[in-house]
């Protein structure tokens, strides 16, 4: 994949670059876990057909994600399109993080990585422009698809600057700004010390797959920002296939899942409290494997979600 686009964009081949169009649409269309994660079978370890995405028994290497990371960079170099930076960086805060420990001593796989930034927990950047002298150049910010709006403010040239924004379309005039393709572009004279300071909506989301993809029908995942969540026996107790999402009072948007910052592994996170229900046991006897079947008994809980990347950390279990 990587070798395909770089000599794509090198030697100017279009039939090449619509060939690597093609070969990404069919990997983010029907073969991506929501993890950033691809190569579902061990056969080969390669990919399967189109919507197979196996959990139990995803292979989901993390080399894979490497690779797709460097696939969605290669893409970038050619085409500045969006969703090329969102895959890049739903494998990395997922799939590649969670092949090693919050340490960074000990490795599922040997892909080491080394990373300083306060994403993603916060939706706030803050740039600075150093120049010997005045430069007039564009400036462009991906908008990435996991958020839903957001600011900018600051000095362009000496001036103040201010706009916002909802989906992709901008809310204030602004002259020489845009937004193509999922990045906002700034035109202009820039001065030394000129700051800029982005602001992304970080909201939470609870998706459901395609309804080909046979294993999670019936299923939700969530996400916030780039992060995919998971859920521990650790915090959730014992048997969480009785678990379930309370549709109705997380509410339209999640607003009724919270975000609480924890640093309990060493390692600030955010996890998300999520409400839900447990079903209890209708209880077989002791020498009975089945039983006549009644409606289930739920009650009201709250599920603990922490990012996917720190799994397996707290304790062992499921």
């Amino acid at each position: 994949m990587k070798p395909s686009t770089s000599c794509a964009r090198l030697s100017g081949d279009e039939g090449l670059w619509e060939a690597c169009k093609r070969l990404w649409d069919g990997i983010t269309r029907t073969k991506l876990y929501i993890t950033g994660g691809i190569g579902a079978t061990h056969v080969g370890e390669a990919f399967s057909y189109p919507f197979d995405l196996p959990n139990d028994t995803a292979y989901s290497e993390t080399c894979a994600a490497f690779g797709l990371a460097f696939f969605a960079r290669r893409m970038l170099q050619v085409h500045p399109k969006g969703e090329y930076g969102d895959v890049m960086e739903q494998a990395l805060y997922n799939t590649v993080l969670a092949g090693m420990a919050l340490d960074g001593k000990s490795f599922f796989y040997v892909n080491p990585l080394e990373a300083d930034t306060l994403m993603p927990w916060e939706g706030e950047t803050r740039i600075r422009i150093g120049a010997e002298s005045p430069v007039q150049c564009t400036l462009a910010f991906r908008l990435p698809g996991y958020s839903g709006s957001g600011s900018l403010k600051g000095v362009r040239g000496g001036k103040e600057l201010r706009l916002s924004w909802k989906g992709r379309e901008l809310l204030d005039a602004c002259e020489g700004c845009r937004i193509t393709d999922g990045y906002l572009y700034l035109e202009g004279e820039w001065e030394d010390g000129d700051v800029l300071s982005l602001s992304l909506a970080l909201e939470v989301h609870m998706w459901a797959a395609d309804a080909r993809v046979r294993e999670d029908v019936g299923k939700v995942a969530f996400t916030r920002g780039p992060v995919t969540y998971c859920m521990e026996e650790a915090d959730n107790g014992k048997d969480l296939h009785l678990c379930r999402a309370d549709l109705e009072r997380i509410g339209p948007g999640c607003k009724g899942v919270r975000v609480e910052m924890w640093e309990g592994l060493g390692h600030p996170m955010a996890l998300l409290k999520v409400p839900g229900l447990r079903e209890q046991d209708a209880g077989c006897a002791p020498d009975a494997l089945y039983h006549d079947y009644a409606a289930p008994r739920l009650e009201e809980t709250t599920l603990t979600l922490l990012p996917y990347y720190a799994w397996a950390t707290a304790a062992r279990g499921r």
